[in-house]
C-alpha cells in the first residue's frame, strides 16, 4: 500500500468529511442556485463518503448522479441513499472526474466539495464545463490564498501538498477565462475545518494505526495529516478553502 492507499482506506473506515464544509456552507452555496426541480439533472463530482449527494438529495428534487473513484465510498453510499429511499432519485457511480461519460450539456447543476484540486481549479472549471447547459451552474470548493504575501514556509507548504495553488482573485479570473459569471463566493469558516473536518479525523487515528501494526507507511500518512492540521492552525489567515458559485455563460470555444 502506498499513501494514497492509506488515505483511502482511513475515509472510506470512517464516517467523517474528507475537507472542509459543512450543510450549512452548501446551503449557502445552493440559495444562490435556482431551485432545481424533478426534470433538472446535477451531477457531483468527488462524492467521497456522500455527505453532500444526501444534502442534495433532501434539498432538491433533482436527480443526482454523483461520482468518484473510490469503489468502497460508491458502495456506502448507494446502501444509504437504498436505506433512505432515495435511490429513485440518486445514483453512486465509479467514475473518474477526468473520464465523465454523459453527452455535453446534459447537466443543470455541478457539485463538486473538496474534490477539484486533484485534477487543478483551471482544468476542472475548463474541461467540466462542457457538461453543463448554456445557463447551468457550477458549486465548488478550493483552496485559495486570502492575502498578498504570506510566510515563504506556507507558501512551500500549500505547493507541495496542492496542483495548483492560487489567489483568490486568481481564482474569480480562472472562472471568467473559461465562460463563467462568479454569483458568489465565500470562505469556508474555522469550524468546517475543525469541527466537520479534523476532529472526527483526530478520533479514528490511534485505531486506524492500530490497524495497521502503526508500520512506517500508515505513521507517514497520520504525519501528514497532523502537519495538515499545525499548518492550517498556523497560517489560516493566509489560506481558506472558498466556495464558488458560478453560472455558465452561452458562449462556446472558450480557452
Amino acid at each position: 500500500m502506498d499513501l494514497v492507499d492509506y488515505e483511502l482506506d482511513f475515509y472510506k473506515s470512517i464516517t467523517a468529511r474528507v475537507g472542509p464544509s459543512s450543510d450549512e456552507m452548501s446551503a449557502r452555496a445552493l440559495n444562490f442556485i435556482p431551485r432545481q426541480g424533478e426534470n433538472s439533472h446535477i451531477l457531483e463530482i468527488g462524492c467521497g463518503a456522500g455527505f453532500q449527494t444526501l444534502f442534495l438529495a433532501r434539498n432538491t428534487a433533482a436527480k443526482i448522479v454523483a461520482i468518484d473513484i473510490v469503489y468502497q465510498f460508491v458502495q456506502r453510499l448507494q446502501n444509504k441513499l437504498h436505506e433512505l429511499h432515495l435511490s429513485d432519485r440518486a445514483e453512486a457511480r465509479v467514475l473518474s472526474m477526468d473520464q465523465i461519460s454523459y453527452p455535453d450539456g446534459f447537466f443543470d447543476v455541478i457539485w463538486a466539495e473538496n474534490s477539484i484540486y486533484h485534477i487543478g481549479f483551471e482544468r476542472g472549471v475548463s474541461e467540466w464545463r462542457r457538461y453543463l447547459r448554456p445557463g447551468g451552474y457550477l458549486a465548488a470548493t478550493e483552496i485559495a490564498w486570502l492575502t498578498d504575501r504570506r510566510p515563504r514556509e506556507a507558501e512551500e507548504y500549500l505547493l507541495a501538498r496542492f496542483a495548483s495553488p492560487d489567489t483568490l482573485e486568481g481564482r474569480l479570473s480562472a472562472l471568467k477565462k473559461y465562460g463563467y459569471k462568479t454569483i458568489a463566493h465565500f470562505v469556508m469558516p474555522e469550524e468546517c475545518w475543525t469541527e466537520h473536518y479534523y476532529k472526527p479525523a483526530q478520533a479514528h487515528v490511534e485505531d486506524f494505526l492500530k490497524k495497521h501494526g502503526h508500520n512506517a507507511m500508515v505513521q507517514r500518512y497520520v504525519q501528514i495529516l497532523i502537519t495538515d492540521m499545525a499548518m492550517h492552525d498556523k497560517y489560516k489567515e493566509y489560506y481558506g478553502v472558498v466556495f464558488f458559485v458560478a453560472q455558465k455563460d452561452g458562449q462556446e470555444n472558450i480557452g
